[in-house]
């Protein structure tokens, strides 16, 4: 069964707390996820990052990935390049990628993620 097209506002969300060896790192929620009919995985959500947290240590997985800021001041590592991000800012990340985000601020940063595999 695919994932059906659907809006998921924020008033829809269900946050869930990130506890990363014992520190709380902020809320996520997964607005949408699961397969699609030309994706075999992709996955929609949001995080709430707490100031001078990061979500995880850098990483990579096979899926693709965007990173979108829509509030707060942060920086993202791609690859080994850390660039400054800010409300606007998109990333994109392929397959294997090295990658990770964290809020360098003293508010929240909140982006949202999309990863899809083929």
């Amino acid at each position: 069964m695919h994932i059906p097209s659907r809006t998921v506002n924020p008033a829809d969300l269900v946050l869930e707390h990130c506890r990363v060896d014992g520190t709380d790192r902020g809320v996520r929620a997964l607005q949408h996820y699961g397969s699609t009919k030309s994706t075999s995985h992709l996955e929609v959500g949001l995080f709430v990052l707490l100031p001078h947290a990061a979500p995880h240590a850098v990483h990579t997985h096979p899926e693709e990935e965007l990173l979108i800021v829509a509030h707060g001041r942060g920086e993202v590592e791609c690859q080994g390049v850390r660039r400054e991000v800010g409300p606007g800012s998109v990333t994109y990340v392929a397959s294997l990628v090295p990658h990770g985000i964290r809020n360098t601020g003293e508010q929240e940063l909140t982006f949202h993620w999309v990863k899809w595999l083929g």
